[in-house]
């Protein structure tokens, strides 16, 4: 019944935060933003080149693994779509956490204006979110199943959502 209710949540979360659509065309090479070299050295696996795709308030490149870290994502928002994305990501990510009895959100300082990291001990995704002016990015990664999810620290995810920072300004 868990995975049930989460299967529902998951749903939600995509829709309600993400909102694209299948077949919307990008709007930027988020992919140029980090290599998979930098996802391979950081994240201890194998990744294959990314795929952009948009994200409601953002574009998204999702690119797969093969190792202990089996996906990452790297999604940018520009402009007056930056707080949105931030706030709508925070709202859901806090009650997705809430609701499979994970940590919130902890800020962070000395990344952008307003950063945030938080480990869904679910699924074993670590996500960093990111406001710095007019620029939201957020960085996620996902643990294979029986692996350590130190693959997907707070220290390792934020050493490439600084790389995506400054590669987006």
């Amino acid at each position: 019944m868990k995975s049930a209710c989460w299967v529902l949540v998951v749903a939600s979360f995509a829709l309600g935060a993400f909102g694209g659509t299948a077949g919307s065309a990008p709007k930027a090479d988020v992919c140029a933003f980090l290599t998979t070299d930098e996802l391979n050295a950081a994240l201890g696996s194998t990744f294959q080149p990314g795929s952009p795709y948009e994200a409601g308030a953002g574009t998204t490149c999702g690119y797969d693994g093969i190792g202990p870290v089996r996906g990452a994502t790297v999604r940018v928002a520009r402009g007056k779509h930056a707080k949105v994305a931030m706030a709508g990501t925070l709202k859901a990510l806090r009650e997705i956490l809430e609701s499979v009895d994970s940590d919130p959100p902890v800020k962070l300082a000395g990344l952008g204006k307003k950063a945030y990291y938080s480990l869904d001990g679910f699924l074993d995704e670590g996500s960093i979110e990111v406001l710095d002016g007019k620029i939201f990015i957020q960085v996620t990664a996902i643990v294979a199943p029986n692996n350590d999810t130190a693959l997907v620290s707070n220290e390792v995810l934020r050493g490439l959502a600084e790389k995506v920072l400054a590669r987006a300004k």
